[in-house]
């Protein structure tokens, strides 16, 4: 299944839960339809409400390369702002100091119950399922405020069930065999194989769990490369892939 969140545009401000499905969106209350619409009524909202935590992994730097797995046996994360999120569609403001401007594509997992100490074998069960994340960066500033700018997340979440004829299972966990890139202004900039991913998300939540209960509703993002060229006001990125959909920001 796609879940969602979405808002009638007749009916805005009131966020509204369902699943996609073809050409439309069914309203549900958590376990019955109640409600039909087709695209045209809707506009999507971020796929989860405010998330207790946000955790993002990080391709390569200087501390952990994923090119380097097997030497290095700890990826490295950093927390994310939950209050710096924002839907899919919409618009990122950026503040005029800002003189550099990148984006990060990103798989994101979306964590269904809590879990402290998980092992790598049961930490697939705790997955709710995945979407698209892009978090954006700022070069010149420092630290963890460099990411503080914002994060999209969206279109939807896809259930792992939806991903099973792309997953090859091993004792590291489920490995997704699908692509996805990165685009500016429809120019493509970047193109993954998540496959190639020396770290599988099973491997990462486990390791996340570590130091911190993971808790429903939680985030936890794999950057799939480095951050991009600079962009510039006016820029529309996008992230595709073709199982988990189309995420698109435009650069304010």
């Amino acid at each position: 299944m796609k879940l969602c969140r979405f808002e009638l545009i007749s009916s805005p401000t009131h966020p509204r839960s369902g699943i996609v499905y073809g050409s439309k969106v069914y309203e549900t209350d958590g376990s019955n339809p109640i409600g039909t619409y087709e695209w045209s009524e809707v506009r999507l909202l971020a796929p989860v409400g405010m998330p207790p935590s946000v955790r993002l992994f990080h391709a390569s730097d200087e501390e952990s390369d994923w090119s380097l797995a097997e030497e290095n046996p700890l990826p490295n994360f950093q927390y994310l702002n939950p209050r710096s999120m924002i839907g899919p569609g919409l618009t990122l403001p950026v503040a005029e100091r800002v003189t550099r401007l990148e984006a990060t594509p990103c798989i994101g997992i979306i964590i269904a119950g809590a879990g402290r100490n998980v092992s790598p074998e049961d930490a697939d069960g705790l997955i709710l399922g995945l979407c698209l994340v892009t978090s954006f960066l700022t070069p010149n500033d420092q630290g963890a405020r460099s990411r503080d700018i914002g994060f999209v997340l969206g279109p939807a979440v896809t259930t792992p069930d939806e991903l099973d004829d792309a997953v090859t299972v091993d004792e590291r966990g489920r490995r997704y065999r699908f692509g996805a890139s990165l685009k500016v202004n429809s120019e493509e900039l970047m193109s993954f194989d998540l496959s190639d991913l020396p770290r599988t998300p099973a491997e990462l939540l486990s390791f996340a769990s570590e130091s911190a209960t993971l808790q429903q509703g939680d985030v936890v993002a794999i950057a799939l490369g480095p951050a991009s060229k600079p962009l510039e006001k006016g820029d529309q990125v996008q992230v595709a892939c073709e199982k988990l959909g189309v995420l698109t920001t435009r650069i304010a």
